[in-house]
C-alpha cells in the first residue's frame, strides 16, 4: 500500500501546487505543463502498480520488461517514485517562488506587425528543403513495403540528413502553427499581428497539408504536438477575445490529426484502409490518452536505481560542450547520458528506449544532481514567463520579441525535455527559444532608406 500512499499524497500536492501557480499567474500554460510533467513521471506508476499487484489494467506495456528492464514493486521502486515526485513539487515551488503575478495589460506601445507573406515563405522553402532530404527514404520504404518511420531512422543512406530533416520540419511547422495564431487572434491583437486575407489564409491552408502529409508519411507527430501546443497557448494570450469555438475545435482537429500520425506511423494508406476512417479516428483519439508513452521514461529512473548505475559527475555537460566542436574535425566525444544509460540498464541493440529528464540529472550528480535539475527548470519556466509579463518594457526589437514568444515555445517543449537528459537543453536554446524568435523577427521587418543608407526596420 504504500506505492499506493506515494501516488496519492504527491498527485495532491502536485495539484495543489499547480492550483496555487494558476491563482498567481492565470495562465493555463503552467497547469498545462505540470500535467505533462505528471504524465511524463507518474502517471505510468498507477498502472504499474495495479497490474503487478494482480491486477489488469489493460495497458500493454509488459513488453518494455523484456527489452529494456524488468520492474518490480520493490524498495528501489518506492524510491523511484518519491524522486519523481520531489522532481515535480521542487519545480513548483520555485516556479510559486519566482514567478511574477501577471496583470493583464493592454499594450502601450502596440502590438509588433509581421508580414503572413514572410511566414509562408519560410515555412514554403523549411517544407521544402525537409522534403527533398528524406525523398529517397519515402521512395525506398514504398519499393521494400516498409515503414518511413524506422526506415528513416536506420537509413545509413540518408545519415545525418535525418536530424537535419528533423530541424527543417521543426522549423516549418512552428512557422505555421504559430503564424496561423497570429492570422486568427483578429486584426488587433495583443503581441503580434499582421494583415489578414484570403490569400493568407489560403496559403496557411495549403502549406499546413503539405507538411501534415509529410509528416503522416514519415510518422513524426513530436514536432507537431509542440508547434501545435505552442502555437494555441500563444493565441490565447494574444487574441484580446479569444474565440472558444475556435479553440475547441483546433484543438479537436489537432489531437486527432497527431493521433492519427502516431496510429499508423507511416503505413497511412493501408492502416485506414484496413480500419475505415471513422475507426482510425476514434482510435487516434484514443491513442494519444492510453498509449504506452509514459511507461519507458517512467522506467528510466528505476532502471538507474535498481541496477545502481554510477554516477557520471556531469558527462552530459561534457557532452554538451564536445558537441559544439564539428565532427569533421574528429574530436572524439564523451557518450551521452541516453547512450550510457542504454549500455548500463542492458537494453536489447536496436531498441529504443527512453530516460526522463529526473533521470539524467540522476545519472550526472545523484540525488543532489535530480533535486539541482527540477529548480534549474523551473527557475528558466518563472523567468521566461516575467519576461513575457514585462515585454511592453523590453527595449530593442529582438529581445520584445523574444520576450513574447519564448515562455509559450518552452512550455510547449516541455514533452521532449522531460523524456531526455541534461543535453536537452542544447535543444532548449537553438530550437526552442532562439529559432522561433528569428521566423517571426525576419517576418516583421523590412528593408528601408535611413539617411540614404538602407536598414532593416521594424514592419
Amino acid at each position: 500500500m504504500s506505492y499506493y500512499a506515494v501516488l496519492s499524497v504527491a498527485s495532491v500536492l502536485i495539484l495543489l501546487g499547480g492550483i496555487q501557480i494558476w491563482r498567481k499567474t492565470r495562465t493555463i500554460a503552467f497547469p498545462l505543463g505540470i500535467a505533462m510533467l505528471y504524465y511524463w513521471s507518474l502517471f505510468g506508476g498507477w498502472f504499474l502498480t495495479i497490474d503487478l499487484r494482480g491486477g489488469d489494467t489493460g495497458m500493454r506495456y509488459q513488453y518494455l520488461f523484456y527489452k529494456i528492464l524488468p520492474v518490480h514493486l520493490d524498495s528501489e521502486y518506492l524510491w523511484t517514485l518519491i524522486l519523481y515526485s520531489l522532481f515535480i513539487l521542487t519545480i513548483e515551488v520555485t516556479v510559486l517562488c519566482l514567478v511574477r503575478p501577471r496583470r493583464i495589460v493592454e499594450p502601450s506601445s502596440g502590438a509588433m506587425r509581421i508580414s503572413h507573406s514572410k511566414i509562408l515563405i519560410i515555412a514554403l522553402f523549411a517544407g521544402l528543403a525537409g522534403f527533398a532530404l528524406v525523398r529517397d527514404s519515402l521512395g525506398r520504404a514504398a519499393d521494400l513495403h516498409l515503414s518511413p518511420y524506422e526506415l528513416g531512422r536506420n537509413d545509413a543512406e540518408l545519415g545525418p540528413g535525418f536530424t537535419v530533416y528533423q530541424l527543417l520540419d521543426r522549423t516549418a511547422l512552428v512557422a505555421l502553427s504559430t503564424g496561423l495564431a497570429v492570422f486568427l487572434s483578429g486584426s488587433k491583437a495583443r503581441y503580434i499581428e499582421g494583415k489578414r486575407t484570403p490569400t493568407a489564409l489560403a496559403g496557411y491552408v495549403a502549406l499546413f497539408a503539405g507538411m501534415y502529409w509529410l509528416n503522416l508519411r514519415m510518422g513524426n507527430r513530436n514536432a507537431m504536438v509542440v508547434a501545435v501546443i505552442g502555437a494555441g497557448l500563444f493565441y490565447l494570450a494574444n487574441a484580446i477575445k479569444p474565440s472558444a469555438l475556435l479553440f475547441i475545435t483546433c484543438l479537436v482537429l489537432g489531437v486527432a490529426a497527431v493521433g492519427i500520425v502516431g496510429l499508423t506511423r507511416g503505413n497511412v494508406f493501408g492502416t485506414i484502409d484496413n480500419m475505415g476512417w471513422w475507426t482510425t479516428l476514434k482510435n487516434a483519439i484514443l491513442d494519444n490518452q492510453f498509449s504506452n508513452e509514459p511507461f519507458a521514461a517512467h522506467m528510466s529512473l528505476y532502471g538507474c536505481l535498481s541496477r545502481r548505475i554510477p554516477v557520471t559527475y556531469g558527462s552530459s555537460f561534457a557532452f554538451m560542450a564536445m558537441s559544439i566542436v564539428p565532427a569533421i574535425f574528429g574530436v572524439p566525444r564523451p557518450p551521452g547520458i541516453y547512450q550510457y544509460y542504454g549500455e548500463n540498464v542492458g537494453a536489447l541493440e536496436g531498441q529504443g528506449y527512453t530516460i526522463h529528464h529526473a533521470a539524467g540529472w540522476y545519472l550526472n550528480f545523484g540525488v543532489p544532481g535530480l533535486l539541482i535539475g527540477a529548480m534549474i527548470l523551473g527557475w528558466l519556466w518563472a523567468t521566461l514567463f516575467n519576461r513575457f509579463c514585462g515585454s511592453q518594457r523590453q527595449i530593442g526589437y529582438w529581445r520584445r520579441l523574444f520576450a513574447i514568444l519564448a515562455f509559450w515555445s518552452f512550455t510547449a517543449f516541455i514533452p521532449d525535455l522531460v523524456r531526455a537528459g541534461p543535453e536537452a537543453y542544447k535543444s532548449v536554446i537553438s530550437e526552442c527559444l532562439l529559432m522561433p524568435t528569428f521566423i517571426f523577427g525576419v517576418a516583421g521587418i523590412k528593408l528601408a532608406l535611413y539617411r540614404n543608407r538602407p536598414v532593416l526596420a521594424p514592419l
